[in-house]
């Protein structure tokens, strides 16, 4: 029995990987992250506006685009974790776009996120995050499905573009590129923003000496990244699939995303020392991150040092001794600080 089950997980793992590498060369991957992109700013800009036509629009172009990766993977078998798990995005999208049919009928003059997900839609998310499971082996891909009992549309699409986010991901991990370039813990495309370029290996840099200063979980650590598109910037900052943060210079835009209060007060103080005014970011009265408007040339480096403290905060803001009495040798000041933004600024100031 147990040899048959290691079997079947190294078959399984051959057959995802069999359907990706096709998969990737039947997709533009590029066009993919713009739809996914939209499906973030629909949520962002326009829950509190009665938007139903425009979001209606974009569930029928990722409806397309997820009806053709199911045709394309099926050849490798419906029992491939990689079918599977866009079968059961596609079914979790088919409930949400019913909702959208029904709240077009019923409420029109209602803005999308004060309209709850009447459809399935809240039990279809758990199908997704447990193929998602099976496909990569842990975590989830969703971030607020299952967290209250309300499930608004606006949090059904934000979990939709989480999930549609992660398969791109993996999509792009087959691409092969001659205009990629990397450096450390940042990957870039050719002729993308040198000034977020610039400031994505300053963010390594400075998440070198976090590391360094033992200021990090060692699990969170493993996993950063950053990866630079044109004048866009994705950051991983910890463990979590989820715990990313979008950066949109060309909009002024940054957008962390946590579902840990604590950390994402201290975030805001710290970015908003930058500059940037920072607002939080309530999904069903779940904080789930913050956003910020106000990014520029002049602020980006300075704005993503701090991304650096944002890793492993949850750990550090219980038991600041602990985690910082290192530092608080070199930098006794930090003894002083009251909350953990105080404490990072000292380390920041430290790395000048």
């Amino acid at each position: 029995m147990f040899e048959s089950s290691i079997r079947d997980e190294i078959r399984n793992k051959i057959e995802s990987t069999l359907a990706l590498d096709h998969l990737s060369k039947t997709v533009d991957v590029d066009e993919l992250r713009e739809l996914e992109e939209r499906g973030r700013e629909i949520v962002a800009v326009r829950g509190d506006k009665p938007d139903w036509i425009i979001a209606k629009e974009w569930i029928s172009k990722l409806s397309y685009e997820l009806y053709k990766m199911k045709y394309e993977t099926s050849s490798y078998g419906r029992e491939n974790p990689v079918y599977r798990f866009i079968e059961a995005l596609y079914d979790f999208l088919e409930s949400v776009e019913s909702d959208v049919h029904y709240s077009i009928k019923h409420y029109p003059d209602r803005p999308l996120k004060e309209c709850e997900s009447v459809s399935l839609a809240r039990l279809k998310c758990e199908s997704v995050d447990a193929c998602y499971k099976d496909l990569v082996g842990k975590e989830r891909c969703t971030y607020l499905c299952g967290i209250q009992d309300k499930y608004s549309f606006t949090a059904a699409m934000n979990d939709l573009t989480s999930c549609f986010h992660r398969l791109i991901d993996m999509l792009e991990k087959y691409e092969v590129d001659e205009d990629i370039n990397k450096d450390g813990k940042c990957v870039w495309v050719k002729n993308s923003n040198k000034s977020l370029i610039e400031a994505c290996k300053e963010w390594d840099k400075t998440t070198e000496k976090f590391n360094d200063n033992k200021l990090y979980d060692g699990t969170d650590y493993d996993e950063l990244t950053g990866i630079v598109r044109g004048n866009k910037v994705e950051f991983r900052v910890g463990s979590s699939a989820g715990h990313k943060t979008h950066i949109d210079l060309e909009r002024g835009m940054v957008e962390y995303y946590d579902t840990d209060v604590s950390v994402n007060k201290e975030m805001k103080k710290l970015l908003e020392k930058e500059g940037l005014k920072c607002y939080k970011y309530l999904e069903d009265r779940t904080e789930a991150g913050i956003k910020c408007t106000g990014l520029t040339e002049q602020n980006v480096k300075n704005v993503v040092k701090k991304l650096a403290g944002a890793t492993s905060m949850d750990f550090r803001i219980p038991a600041p001794g602990l985690w910082w009495r290192g530092t608080a040798k070199k930098h006794p000041e930090i003894l002083g600080c009251e909350d953990e933004a105080c404490r990072i600024e000292i380390k920041l100031k430290e790395e000048k």
